[in-house]
């Protein structure tokens, strides 16, 4: 009999277990078909009166002053603006200078060298100068070949980075 009780008891718990859980889902349901309540109105804004009164302001002189105001800064601005055209002008015709006494001195350069050269090849002939003498002449040549073609390649770099500076019809 017993054994009986036992059985009655969990079916009992079960059946109770199960009624409080569609309990609390019936209560969760029903809880989200509730209609919101709506929003309260804001109460109306106070409004008090304003009294306009006509008064003279002086609009045209505050004008006049931000103009005069305007006018200086922009005069400051000119003159600091050809400041900085007056130095990247130098700074060109130095870079253009350079490069033209550079011209100059790879030029003798190259007349030393080509001199050199024949002094070498005499001597290679006159037997008082050997191969690899010579073959150091002729890179010596080439070497002061290439370095008048730098320097005029920088020359030409220069005239063109100076060209829109002072416009394109002048001569350099």
């Amino acid at each position: 009999m017993k054994l009986d009780k036992v059985k009655v008891f969990e079916k009992v718990t079960s059946v109770a277990l199960i009624s409080i859980v569609s309990l609390v889902c019936f209560t969760v349901i029903l809880s989200g078909c509730k209609k919101e309540a709506p929003p309260q109105a804001r109460p109306p804004a106070e409004v008090s009166a304003i009294k306009i009164e006509p008064k003279d302001t002086p609009i045209v002189v505050e004008f006049v002053g931000q103009r005069r105001a305007q006018r200086i800064q922009a005069e400051e601005n000119l003159k600091r603006m050809e400041r900085r055209i007056t130095v990247e002008i130098d700074k060109a015709y130095r870079k253009l200078e350079q490069t033209k006494n550079l011209i100059d001195v790879t030029g003798e350069s190259l007349t030393l060298q080509k001199e050199n050269l024949r002094l070498k090849s005499d001597g290679r002939k006159a037997g008082t100068a050997t191969e690899a003498q010579y073959a150091t002449a002729i890179a010596s040549v080439k070497k002061a070949e290439y370095e008048e073609l730098q320097a005029i390649l920088g020359y030409s770099l220069a005239v063109a980075d100076l060209k829109p500076i002072i416009g394109p019809n002048a001569n350099l």
